[in-house]
């Protein structure tokens, strides 16, 4: 039997053939938030908060490396003001997840985004963001480890 990241893993796969190989970066990532919600609601797949743990998968999706993370909070979580390293997209499966974003790491003022169950969001690499993820709450995380320039030819 698959485990859950195998199965994403094999979903990630197929949407990737079905992405024009010259979108790159951020505008990749957005291109595999819209089909991916699609395609785990159509899976079942059972995010059970039993066993899951974290599953992490690092794979080259053509020119594209991925690092994907699946990650159960069993409870709330907060995380202060980091940078991100590379560009990002976070899915939630199950639960909800609030973000703050900031212009820079001096900054006191931010913009608030909430997110719940089949939503996500794409940030660039150098984003600044905290984070609170609420109790009993599964994502999955996809970092673009190889980052590249984002053109559409």
């Amino acid at each position: 039997m698959k485990s859950n990241i195998e199965i994403l893993d094999n979903i990630i796969n197929d949407i990737n053939n079905q992405i024009n190989d010259k979108i790159l970066g951020i505008n990749y990532l957005e291109k595999i938030k819209y089909l991916l919600i699609i395609e785990i609601q159509k899976a079942n797949l059972d995010f059970s908060m039993g066993d899951l743990g974290e599953q992490k998968i690092t794979k080259k999706y053509g020119g594209k490396e991925l690092t994907m993370s699946l990650e159960r909070y069993n409870e709330s979580t907060s995380k202060i003001k980091q940078t991100l390293s590379c560009d990002f997209l976070s899915l939630i499966i199950k639960g909800s997840k609030s973000l703050e974003i900031y212009e820079n790491i001096n900054s006191k003022k931010s913009n608030l985004i909430n997110l719940f169950k089949n939503n996500g969001i794409t940030l660039s690499k150098d984003t600044i963001i905290s984070e609170v993820i609420t109790k009993n709450t599964i994502l999955l995380n996809i970092f673009n480890s190889k980052n590249n320039n984002d053109t559409e030819n």
